[in-house]
Formats: structure tokens, sequence, C-alpha cells
């Protein structure tokens, strides 16, 4: 009996291995399993010409570690994004939930400055056509929310079981020279350990 027993769960075990294995690359129950979960934001890139926002008179491509870390309002615990996947009868659909930080200007007597480190909260809705998964481009007008001003579309560029990569179509002040500049701020999350 304790044989018999024995060959049933690994039979099962096997089928359920498998089952895991079939499922066709580029379906939804693939990319569900395959990203779903935590990721860290490890780097931000501001494409355009290297900045200093936290007058420290340094200025940088990459944000994130150099200006962002050291500016007022910086909170780590926001610097992650999760993927989750919704189904429902209507519809099925990879959601990246995200919250983007963003440099917050200001301006006092004709001088721009940055005055804290804001964070966006963003959903940004997916869906697999059974070859690939795509990601709705959010677009944005300069009146739609005050705190958006200059932001005017996010993106995933790229998105994989260990890395995220979004972007965003902005505008930064160049401090030194007191004009606005548009470009792209790219955002990379990497998958957390464990996962």
């Amino acid at each position: 009996m304790r044989k018999v027993f024995l060959l049933l769960a690994i039979g099962l075990l096997c089928s359920c291995n498998k089952n895991e294995e079939d499922l066709p690359v580029g379906s939804y129950d693939y990319d569900a399993k395959q990203l779903s979960g935590t990721y860290v934001l490890s780097k931000v890139f501001w494409s355009g010409t290297p900045t200093d926002l936290n007058n420290d008179g340094i200025s940088y491509h990459d944000l994130l570690e150099n200006e962002f870390a050291t500016l007022p309002g910086y909170y780590e615990p926001y610097n992650q994004a999760t993927v989750k996947a919704v189904a429902n009868k209507e519809q099925q659909a990879i959601i990246v939930n995200l919250q983007l930080p963003y440099p917050d200007f200001s301006q006092k007597e004709k001088q721009y400055f940055v005055s804290k480190l804001s964070y966006l909260p963003i959903s940004i809705p997916g869906a697999s056509d059974s070859k690939k998964l795509s990601f709705k481009t959010m677009n944005f007008k300069n009146d739609d929310y005050f705190a958006l001003r200059g932001i005017e579309k996010i993106s995933i560029e790229k998105i994989s079981p260990k890395e995220i990569q979004v972007r965003a179509y902005c505008l930064l002040y160049n401090l030194e020279t007191q004009t606005p500049v548009k470009n792209y701020l790219h955002y990379t999350y990497q998958r957390m350990d464990g996962q």
C-alpha cells in the first residue's frame, strides 16, 4: 500500500511539473508565472546633458545614488515595483505598479531649484496576444496634474523575469543655465532575490 501511495505521489508531482513546463511562451499564464513579483529600483539615468540637481557642483547622468538619494523626500521603501497578474471574466492583464521618483522643481526670484524628490504612483497595464506581451504607453497633458508638469509619456521599454526598464519623456531644468530640457529618464528595476 505504501508503494502505491508513493507511486501516486511521484506521478502527481511529475504531472504538475510537466503542466508548468508546457505553458506556451507568450501566453498570459506563462507571463504571469514568469514576471509576477517584486523588483527594486537600481538605476535612474538621464539621457540629456548631465545635470546637478542637489546643488553640490557635480553633474551626472546616473541620478539615483548621485542626485536623488541626497534630496529631501527620498524614501527608499518607495523604490520598488510589483508585477501582478489579474484575471477575470472580461480580461487577463499583467499590471506593473510602481512609484517613479522625480525632482520637483520650484522657482524663487526667477531661479529654478529642486525643492524635493517626489514620487508618482502609476499602474501600467499589459496584455498578452499569445505571442508577445505589450504594455500601454501612459500619455499625459501638462494640465492633467500639477505634479506631472513636464512629464509627457511613460512606457515600459523592457520587462523580463530579472528586470524592468521604464522610460519617462519629461522635462528637467538645467540649473546652471536655468533652461528647460526635454529628454528621457530611464528607470531600471531588478528582481528581488528569492523569487
